[in-house]
Order: structure tokens, then C-alpha cells, then sequence
């Protein structure tokens, strides 16, 4: 069976796996993808990592206020107008 790793250390296991020549100064250290990204590709992979991460918080962004074009009007109308104005609709 394989070895039993713990949150804490997976990401560096991930380090050891894919860069086995990474310094061992550097093994503890690596604590977040932008690390990761460091020691396995230099600076290119902290660059991809951080443009991949604003890409996606740009993507969910775009999606939130497209669900709330969609939605908001309705919403609006179902609770401030009166009954009466919205089945004649």
C-alpha cells in the first residue's frame, strides 16, 4: 500500500514527485501553487500560476453578474410590485 500523507505535506509530496531536484532549503518552504509553480518551472510557473488564478476569479466574476442580469429584474418585480400589476402581465 502507499505511503499515508497528510493535508499539510501533500502539496509538498506534489514538490518531491514532480521537481526531485528541488533544494532541499526549499522542500518545507512551499506553501501555496505560486511556490509550487517556482520550484517546478522558475519564474514562467509563478507567472502561469497567478495568471491562471486572475483568469478564474475573472471567469467567476463574469458569470456572477450574468446570473444577476438574468435574475435580478424578476426578483425585483416579484417582490415590490403588487399582485394585481404582475398577473396582468
Amino acid at each position: 500500500m502507499g505511503a499515508q500523507f497528510n493535508s499539510n505535506s501533500s502539496l509538498d509530496y506534489a514538490v518531491l514527485e514532480t521537481v526531485p531536484d528541488t533544494p532541499s532549503a526549499q522542500r518545507g518552504k512551499i506553501s501555496n501553487y505560486e511556490s509550487l509553480g517556482f520550484a517546478a518551472f522558475g519564474q514562467a510557473g509563478k507567472l502561469a500560476v497567478i495568471v491562471s488564478k486572475l483568469t478564474y476569479a475573472w471567469g467567476c466574476l463574469v458569470a456572477y453578474t450574468v446570473v444577476l442580469k438574468n435574475n435580478m429584474p424578476s426578483a425585483l418585480t416579484d417582490q415590490f410590485c403588487d399582485d394585481e400589476s404582475s398577473s396582468s402581465r
